[in-house]
């Protein structure tokens, strides 16, 4: 990150001007573009992030690899026994070694972490948590918090 700063808080930054950012992590900024956005649109976008950027520029860190792309999933049953599987909600302290019951996504990126029917590993559980700290949005589980994963019944 050769700003320094974080995505998630340029994010909050901007969203206090009243400018809507698709996604943000430690790393990365989404905006959307649409037929109906001017030069001008545009400008101000410029001129209200230019600001930003420079306030919240620290020193140069490391990217941060997302958790989505370093994980390798283990299958424990198909996404179609866990789907009709009888399921029930614990803790994350109790989740790792458990079976999902849910698709879990940071967004950004928005690619799964764990998906139905896969093994819940420490790495995974932690680094959801670490995912969540660092102010990325979690999509599509039961529990957005994380505070409960939905495991399969044992």
């Amino acid at each position: 990150n050769q700003l320094g700063a974080s995505g998630v808080e340029i994010e909050n930054a901007l969203q206090a001007q009243m400018i809507r950012v698709e996604m943000a992590d430690n790393d990365t900024i989404v905006f959307l573009a649409t037929l109906v956005d001017s030069a001008h649109d545009f400008n101000q976008l410029a001129t209200a992030l230019i600001p930003i950027l420079k306030s919240q520029q620290k020193a140069v860190r490391a990217t941060a690899t997302s958790l989505s792309w370093s994980v390798v999933p283990e299958v424990a049953i198909s996404m179609r026994q866990a789907y009709f599987a009888e399921t029930e909600m614990v803790t994350a302290d109790k989740a790792v070694g458990r079976i999902s019951a849910d698709l879990i996504a940071p967004y950004p990126p928005g690619v799964a972490v764990v998906a139905p029917g896969e093994l819940l590993t420490k790495v995974i559980v932690e680094g959801l948590a670490m995912t969540m700290a660092a102010g990325v949005r979690i999509a599509y589980a039961t529990d957005p918090t994380l505070m409960r994963y939905r495991v399969i019944k044992s």
